[in-house]
């Protein structure tokens, strides 16, 4: 009220409380859709401030709003926006339930060098994350309906977002479709992970990226590159000064599109494995999984190598995707989880299933094989040596059966 008179506040104009130290809380009304430059500048003792809802947009937040109040408790923020964070904050911290970040948000916050962009977010300011300590992004945001991250320009559109800060990698997650220019001109940038959904990547999304060493392509298809006539020349520039000759592409082993013509320009090119093993026991009781080789590159595909070890008293009876085969070699084409199942008995059968009639199996450290018809059964040693029918007690280990013209079985003898 003034003079005795209520008035109705729709927009706090620039330089409003500018330098008032001795303001301690402010509440916004939710009829409060405009919020000056500089505000609340300079509001040292400014502990909290409650938003309504009627502040929906960044384009109606001025530069600066906020800028000086160091002795904020808790974020500023609605639904919509957020404000401002407090410069006391520490490590890693994941964006709240808003849909835009604005103007000089984070600036000062020297303590905060984790930042995760979750989905939901649809617009980031320029100069959000400017003059903090951030050294790793996470980048999940997803605009719903396009499947992008959208930035939000204000000013200079074309970048901004993270200028004088120290940033060092930036992992951008599976869901996102669609990269704009939030990186651009971050001159520290060494590390650049792409997720397997990446579609595109804009023009100018990573101009000026100078520091780039490694790029991790963990789409399969390569993302289409955004390029732009200027006068006569046409170039590619999302890529613009960042160093082809020493900085590394790492694309996937069954990666394609990946040559220059599409932009992707780096004279290192190495390829890896993007899909994730897990190999497990289907009961630990009776024997665990190993992965004998690491996943690799062969050729084109990607292969890892895994070997079921069942415990004494049991054997390796197969694989949850039905083969018999152990050691087993497993080509991936997504990412795979992979179960061995043991049954009772010192049974050590190991090789491919046959179409015939005969059955494998070790005793008292001796190999029996039931169903031969007059078929001559010879044993041979890991280095080829025939070492008998399998009638004489062996030591433990791998051994190979071979009954008349069918192929050699791989056995494994447990004492």
């Amino acid at each position: 009220a003034y003079n005795n008179t209520t008035y109705l506040v729709s927009a706090i104009e620039d330089n409003t409380f500018y330098g008032c130290d001795s303001l301690t809380d402010v509440s916004i009304g939710n009829n409060v859709s405009k919020i000056g430059s500089s505000a609340f500048y300079g509001c040292s003792n400014l502990h909290s401030v409650t938003l309504g809802s009627g502040l929906t947009s960044p384009h109606y937040v001025g530069r600066g709003a906020f800028l000086g109040c160091n002795s904020l408790i808790a974020p500023i923020h609605n639904s919509y926006v957020l404000l401002r964070m407090p410069t006391t904050y520490q490590g890693k911290y994941t964006l709240p339930n808003v849909k835009y970040v604005c103007n000089n948000a984070f600036d000062q916050c020297y303590g905060i060098d984790t930042i995760v962009i979750p989905n939901g977010i649809m617009g980031i300011q320029s100069y959000a994350f400017s003059n903090c300590a951030c050294r790793v992004v996470y980048l999940d945001a997803i605009n719903c309906g396009v499947s992008s991250v959208y930035v939000y320009g204000s000013g200079d559109v074309y970048g901004g977002y993270f200028n004088y800060t120290p940033l060092k990698e930036v992992i951008v997650g599976d869901s996102v479709h669609t990269i704009h220019e939030l990186f651009r001109g971050c001159g520290q940038l060494q590390k650049l992970t792409l997720g397997k959904g990446v579609t595109e990547i804009k023009k100018q999304a990573f101009v000026n990226c100078s520091s780039l060493t490694d790029i991790y392509c963990r789409c399969v298809q390569a993302p289409q590159i955004t390029f732009f006539s200027t006068g006569n020349e046409q170039s590619f520039n999302t890529f613009y000064n960042v160093p082809y000759s020493t900085c590394t592409l790492h694309i996937p082993c069954d990666g394609s599109g990946y040559n220059n013509d599409n932009g992707w320009k780096f004279q290192t090119k190495e390829r890896y494995v993007i899909y994730e093993v897990s190999a497990q026991s289907s009961d630990t009781s009776r024997g665990h999984v190993t992965i004998v080789e690491e996943p690799y590159c062969y050729g084109n595909t990607s292969k890892v190598k895994i070997q079921a070890i069942p415990q004494n008293g049991f054997h390796f009876s197969r694989w949850n995707n039905g083969s018999t085969e152990n050691p087993i070699t497993v080509t991936l084409t997504h990412d795979t989880t992979i179960y061995a199942f043991f049954e009772e008995g010192n049974v050590g059968i190991l090789g491919n299933p046959y179409n015939d009639s005969h059955c494998i199996y070790t005793q008292g450290g001796r190999i029996y094989v039931d169903g031969v018809k007059q078929e001559l059964i010879r044993v041979f040693d890991m280095v080829g040596r025939c070492i008998g029918d399998g009638s004489d007690s062996l030591q433990a280990g791998i051994y190979f059966v071979k009954i008349g013209n069918h192929p050699a079985r791989k056995v494994v003898v447990i004492r």
